[in-house]
């Protein structure tokens, strides 16, 4: 069996066009998947909680396509761990956390995250105002991934660059167990684009990572 490179699950109103738009070599990877039609990545409803459905057509294409490297972006994170959480034989990978909501969406009781050996990154801007910068860096306490925080890089755009550059994967570090975690703000809603609610979350999170991360990394940049 030929085993592909890349895989993906895309974001909440996405599609795999949303992930792989810029991806360097490969265009079909933005065609929507099926069992039967076995080109792209799989396409997600994308509603308030992750759906059966969803999670079942996603551990299918990890199985049938076994990808050495799979992108886990914002609700695709959510879906990603609820996966695993339920398919603890899913093939092995690296796992790409991209600004991953993995603590949002899930249809009944807490967030869990599976007792297994992590092998991946994870990625997050510091302008983040979809999906806390927080959830990232406990991501990493609990995984022991190591994590890159991009400089001036929101929920989109820019950030989908981040999986493709082989430069900056060398760069992760892996947050601190005493890493204070108390001043960087944490929510469930949705926050209107660049309001003030949103803009006061992202200086306080800017400014967590002058405080604190940048004394165990300098600035990482795309």
């Amino acid at each position: 069996m030929t085993h592909r490179v890349w895989g993906g699950f895309h974001g909440k109103g996405g599609s795999p066009k949303q992930v792989f738009l810029n991806h360097p070599t490969d265009p079909t990877l933005t065609e929507c998947w099926t069992p039967k039609h076995r080109i792209g990545n799989p396409y997600f409803e994308g509603q308030d909680t992750v759906l059966a459905s969803e999670i079942d057509v996603a551990y299918q294409f990890m199985v049938i396509e076994q990808p050495e490297q799979l992108i886990a972006y914002s609700r695709g994170g959510s879906i990603y761990t609820q996966m695993v959480a339920q398919h603890r034989n899913t093939p092995k990978h690296f796992i790409i956390f991209v600004a991953a909501a993995w603590k949002r969406f899930w249809s009944s009781g807490s967030p869990i995250l599976p007792d297994r050996t992590w092998n991946g990154i994870i990625i997050h801007g510091d302008s983040d105002g979809r999906v806390p910068l927080k959830w990232s860096v406990e991501l990493s306490q609990q995984t022991g991934m190591p994590l890159i925080i991009l400089r001036d890089v929101d929920h989109i755009g820019t950030i989908f660059n981040a999986p493709f550059s082989q430069r900056i994967r060398p760069l992760g570090v892996v947050a601190p167990q005493t890493l204070p975690l108390d001043d960087l703000p944490d929510w469930q809603h949705r926050m209107d684009y660049n309001s003030d609610e949103w803009i006061k979350a992202v200086v306080k999170q800017q400014t967590w990572v002058d405080t604190h991360w940048r004394l165990i990394h300098p600035d990482v940049r795309i």
